[in-house]
């Protein structure tokens, strides 16, 4: 039961929207639901109360049990949707009714805009604050997409920078994330030539190259979450999935930061302009981000892997001969 000092004055000014006395609007009369148009007031509380609190995963504290507490814009919705309820029920007029329908949907537009720009300062997370600041992100009464309330904006920050990351470290072998592991491989006849068989290693995000024993570069495929190859399998190098963004360097993470921006403005802002400038800072952060990670090591030879017939003329013999490609 809602209290009657906790909405009194949203009740006042309901009232003198559909021109009602509202100095019937008493505690007396609250409790004792006299005259008819307290009484209809009092039930007409007990509904749109919830329906507000409802209509929004507010991130402000709003319930049925605070509404004085409730912020000013929160509080302008309730009144119009208390004004709404009574337009026909207390005064009687239709054209209140439809008046006041759409100036509830614009206070709880306005209402659920500032809720989710008042919930931004309170992130923590600072890629999502740089985010942030390089979308100027400020969600609007006006958009028709506005994200459910703070809990799924956050959900939805989550999902975002989920797929950025893999995106980012799928586009290089980039040496902060590059993994190799000495691994045995069993024969399995089934699956033709590429008989030899090991486990794709589970924290893989993309595999680079494979090994045989005698060191040199394997052919190899992958099906069914199994790595096949024409030789023994010894060592695997692949890219491994570095959640952890204080591990990558900073070069690497501005890539990311934009990337996320990007993903940002185009599905939580719904701003394809803004997304398209965000996607040329980030094509040219990655860019930069790759020289960078270049300029770290210096292996032209990886390229090709160990080559018998060049180490035998150059006197090397402890390489096994391949077999050859026709056989």
């Amino acid at each position: 039961m809602i209290q009657f000092d906790d909405v009194a004055t949203v009740c006042q000014e309901a009232f003198y929207l559909i021109r009602q006395d509202a100095r019937q609007l008493t505690q007396e009369n609250w409790d004792a639901c006299h005259p008819i148009e307290v009484a209809k007031c009092k039930l007409a509380v007990e509904n749109v109360v919830p329906e507000v609190v409802d209509a929004f995963g507010w991130h402000a504290d709003v319930r049925t049990d605070n509404v004085a507490d409730w912020p000013a814009k929160v509080r302008n919705a309730l009144t119009y949707a208390l004004a709404r309820k009574l337009s026909v029920q207390v005064a009687g007029r239709l054209e209140d009714l439809k008046t006041n329908d759409s100036l509830y949907r614009d206070a709880l537009q306005n209402a659920k805009a500032e809720d989710l720009n008042d919930s931004v300062d309170t992130i923590d997370d600072p890629i999502l604050r740089r985010v942030f600041a390089m979308t100027v992100c400020t969600f609007r009464p006006d958009d028709a997409n506005l994200p459910r309330g703070f809990t799924q904006l956050m959900n939805r920050f989550a999902d975002i920078k989920d797929m950025a990351r893999r995106e980012i470290l799928m586009a290089h072998d980039w040496n902060f994330c590059k993994t190799v592991d000495t691994v045995g491989s069993a024969e399995d006849m089934h699956y033709g030539n590429y008989c030899y068989v090991t486990d794709y290693p589970r924290r893989a995000i993309r595999l680079i190259a494979v090994y045989s024993h005698d060191g040199c570069l394997n052919e190899w495929k992958i099906e069914g979450g199994l790595i096949l190859s024409r030789r023994p399998i010894t060592r695997i190098k692949y890219t491994r999935d570095v959640e952890d963004l204080n591990r990558w360097p900073e070069w690497a993470r501005v890539a990311y930061v934009r990337k996320v921006a990007t993903l940002v403005a185009r599905t939580v802002m719904n701003n394809p302009t803004d997304a398209q400038i965000q996607e040329q800072f980030f094509l040219r952060d990655l860019e930069n981000a790759k020289l960078h990670d270049s300029r770290e090591s210096s292996t032209p030879t990886d390229a090709w892997g160990d080559n018998y017939y060049a180490d035998a003329m150059d006197g090397v013999t402890d390489h096994i001969r391949p077999n050859p490609i026709w056989r």
